[in-house]
């Protein structure tokens, strides 16, 4: 998921600097952050895909390389050498990430695209709303262990995002934001979707991920783009408020074309 990266909601980044929902990035890579299923395939989508609990197991349990070390409470953590940086992954919690994410949501660079700069009790309950919602996962990324960014990983069957293309029961969508203002700019985009990616592939029945950026993004495009991510169509999105441009990146693509295996 150079020097000139980062992250925030995939959707949107500022000209200056903000990445990465799935929507803001720095000023030379930004990353974010980014249809239809019968009753039939909602049935299949329960048998296949399991609980979040199971899912997150399943990811703990698939390390690819001596380098993906996983321990209490991340979901994912690998040594990237690329920055020199441990990446790691951990569920979101009221009790531990209230505060900080409710900081993070009330920065310069992320209130244009996520608008959640809401009073902390309201801000409480959205969060506690994400957290019970069975079909979306919050984490808090971490850059040796310093929590600095945000993520969504959700099922884009059951998201409104599935009004707008064919989805599959397993596949998944992103959203992110880096909050903390100084690892904007520094070349953390690219790695932390790359990471973020990585993860939601040792789901073993997902064979795509999906996003929506804003469709004038460039530069979240690109960064999404190096992670192996094709864009597909725009098309207007009124859930989130934008033209969006769907991107899909497959199992086979990331594997081969950007984990190289």
């Amino acid at each position: 998921m150079n020097d000139d990266e980062s992250a925030v909601h995939a959707d949107e980044v500022s000209a200056d600097e903000s990445a990465g929902s799935a929507d803001e990035v720095s000023n030379d890579e930004s990353a974010t952050t980014t249809d239809e299923v019968s009753d039939d395939e909602s049935a299949t989508t329960a048998d296949v895909r399991g609980t979040d609990a199971n899912n997150r197991a399943t990811s703990a349990a698939v390390a690819p390389d001596p380098a993906a070390t996983v321990t209490a409470p991340y979901d994912y953590q690998r040594y990237d050498p690329e920055i020199d940086r441990t990446v790691s992954f951990r569920p979101a919690t009221v009790a531990a990430d209230l505060g900080r994410l409710h900081c993070w949501l009330n920065e310069e660079h992320v209130l244009p695209y996520w608008r959640l700069n809401h009073p902390l009790p309201v801000f409480q309950e959205k969060l506690a709303e994400k957290l019970a919602d069975d079909h979306l996962t919050p984490y808090v990324g971490c850059l040796d262990h310093v929590p600095m960014s945000y993520w969504e990983r959700y099922w884009a069957a059951d998201d409104p995002l599935a009004d707008h293309y064919d989805a599959e029961p397993t596949d998944q969508g992103i959203h992110l934001l880096i909050g903390a203002p100084e690892y904007l700019g520094r070349g953390y985009a690219t790695p932390l979707l790359r990471s973020m990616t990585e993860l939601m592939f040792r789901h073993p029945e997902t064979d795509r991920v999906v996003t929506e950026p804003d469709a004038r993004n460039e530069k979240a495009i690109r960064v999404f783009e190096a992670c192996g991510y094709e864009p597909v169509r725009e098309f207007e999105f009124p859930a989130e408020d934008k033209t969006a441009l769907l991107m899909t990146c497959s199992r086979e693509r990331f594997e081969s074309e950007v984990l190289g295996r």
